[in-house]
């Protein structure tokens, strides 16, 4: 549903990416205003990024939002424990995770300067 809400919102003039999370869900943000807004179609749901962590109760660890201009780590607005987040975040050193999403979003961005 996510990535179809995605290709909606897009064919309708908005600014979409996707927010994938490590655990298992995806969901779409979309620019309104002046900031990406949490928007869950699977859940009905608009600017409540805290619906995982509080809601479902997930262990939250890496939350990386994917579009055609950009590729960004989310993952500090989608939760209220950050420190125990980073614990969890065991897969690579955050020095190499910021290194292969800055490579990822150096990609992103100079396919979409074309």
């Amino acid at each position: 549903w996510a990535n179809c809400f995605s290709l909606l919102l897009a064919a309708l003039g908005f600014e979409a990416r996707l927010a994938v999370d490590w655990t298992d869900h995806v969901w779409a943000e979309v620019w309104l205003g002046d900031r990406w807004l949490h928007c869950d179609p699977c859940e009905g749901s608009l600017d409540a990024p805290l619906t995982y962590e509080a809601g479902w109760g997930k262990k939250l660890t890496y939350i990386i939002s994917f579009s055609t201009k950009e590729v960004v780590d989310v993952t500090p607005r989608y939760t209220m424990q950050w420190p125990r987040v980073l614990d969890r975040r065991t897969e690579v050193s955050e020095d190499r995770l910021a290194e292969l999403i800055a490579a990822a979003d150096g990609g992103a961005r100079r396919s979409a300067a074309g």
